[in-house]
């Protein structure tokens, strides 16, 4: 349209020494300059490592739906699914569903979060919807073209979030604690008030207990207890010697030996 060439759709450079198109999604992340959104403006800024400035967009955008995952593969960041014709990403929440399989994505991160409510992507129950970041987006098909700002959201487990006691946001088998103990001689907590689980870890916007699930995949999780292991049958238990009450592992003492022929 205006003279010059340009990649395809979804497509960005293999690198600044090798500038041939390639498609970002689904490729190595060694292998492509950046894991972005090639249609945004700021992906040739960042491609140089310059400041990005634009008098069409704020300099404070930051774009947040592709990722490298595990395996080190351009993804759609968690909270994000593919476009309709595959070449790009856009928000789970607020977009059109008719089952809520429709509203899970590339990544298995938070996939319990959302739920298809009137054929509208929502945050499920645990979850809450959380401002992601503000987008500006170009739209030349309005009677009154330009740029708009978009708030782009994404559900986020309650478990893990600022809270006040007695307040409405609640989850399975979690509290409003303080983040840290109170100091010495004081009535006076140096930070916030956060929504935890009373016993174990979030999992997919539940509390769920260490002592007693799978640690096939990641058997470093059992050490989040003191004193517990991933057995030979990969399941979290408690190292020998020790005894589980809930979900945390204690010394057998002299004391211990009636309660340890019961157990």
């Amino acid at each position: 349209m205006d003279g010059m060439c340009r990649c395809p759709e979804g497509h960005g450079i293999k690198s600044m020494d090798t500038v041939t198109c390639v498609q970002v999604l689904d490729s190595p992340c060694s292998e492509i300059a950046l894991c972005s959104d090639p249609s945004k403006k700021r992906y040739k800024f960042d491609l140089f490592s310059i400041p990005f400035y634009d008098t069409t967009t704020p300099t404070n955008v930051v774009y947040k739906s592709h990722y490298c995952n595990v395996e080190n593969i351009c993804k759609c960041a968690p909270g994000y699914k593919r476009s309709s014709n595959g070449s790009g990403c856009q928000p789970l929440y607020g977009s059109h569903c008719t089952s809520s399989q429709d509203c899970r994505g590339d990544s298995s991160i938070y996939t319990e979060g959302y739920r298809c409510t009137a054929n509208v992507c929502e945050c499920n129950s645990n979850f809450y919807s959380y401002l992601d970041y503000n987008d500006y987006r170009e739209d030349t098909s309005s009677p009154t073209p330009g740029w708009y700002h978009v708030n782009v959201y994404t559900c986020r487990p309650i478990i893990g979030k600022e809270c006040l006691f007695g307040g409405s946001d609640l989850a399975d088998g979690a509290e409003c604690r303080h983040t840290d103990t109170l100091q010495y001689n004081t009535n006076y907590y140096p930070t916030t008030l956060t929504m935890q689980c009373i016993s174990g870890v979030e999992e997919n916007g539940r509390c769920k207990e260490i002592l007693g699930s799978d640690c096939s995949q990641f058997g470093e999780t059992c050490k989040l207890v003191e004193n517990a292991e991933c057995n030979q049958i990969k399941v979290c238990t408690c190292k020998q010697g020790f005894w589980q009450n809930g979900d945390a592992c204690f010394k057998y003492t002299g004391t211990d030996v009636a309660t340890a022929s019961v157990c």
